[in-house]
């Protein structure tokens, strides 16, 4: 016999043997979690909580009053204490009838919220309440003829 004629074929079986078959599948069991839905639950989360951190407005540090301050009223230098959570313009109206001041309005009226609680002099107040409608809305005290404008950019 050749023995030559056997090694091919012995050969074949010996890398058959050797040989594995594909990758497997996941393996699902009862009780194990699903990464994709897991994966799904957390991009929702981070994407609520990225919108939460979106809507907050950083709190504006009021410098206090200066030399240069010296020139503004004495009705807007006096301390109050103000509390306001809403609209910018009803707060607006709320330091101004407290001083006797009125209050004109510019542009497309938009509901911007606002939110203060602090002691402060009243010019402070409508200087933190402008800071926080950013690029909204400005706000713009004449004391010259004791009026307080509201302009929304629109």
């Amino acid at each position: 016999m050749n023995r030559h004629h056997l090694f091919p074929p012995a050969l074949l079986l010996c890398l058959a043997a050797c040989s594995t078959p594909g990758h497997p599948g996941p393996v699902e069991t009862t009780g194990m979690p699903n990464t994709e839905l897991a994966l799904q639950r957390a991009i929702q989360s981070t994407n609520h909580d990225m919108a939460e951190f979106g809507a907050l407005r950083p709190t504006v540090p009021v410098p206090p009053i200066t030399a240069d301050n010296a020139q503004v009223p004495e009705e807007l230098r006096r301390d109050v204490w103000f509390v306001w959570k809403g609209p910018l313009l009803p707060g607006v109206k709320k330091l101004a009838r407290s001083i006797g001041y009125t209050v004109a309005t510019r542009g497309e009226r938009q509901d911007i919220p606002v939110d203060i609680n602090a002691t402060a002099p009243l010019v402070d107040h409508l200087r933190t309440l402008g800071d926080q409608a950013g690029t909204r809305a400005t706000v713009a005290v004449d004391p010259f003829t004791d009026s307080i404008t509201v302009t929304y950019n629109g």
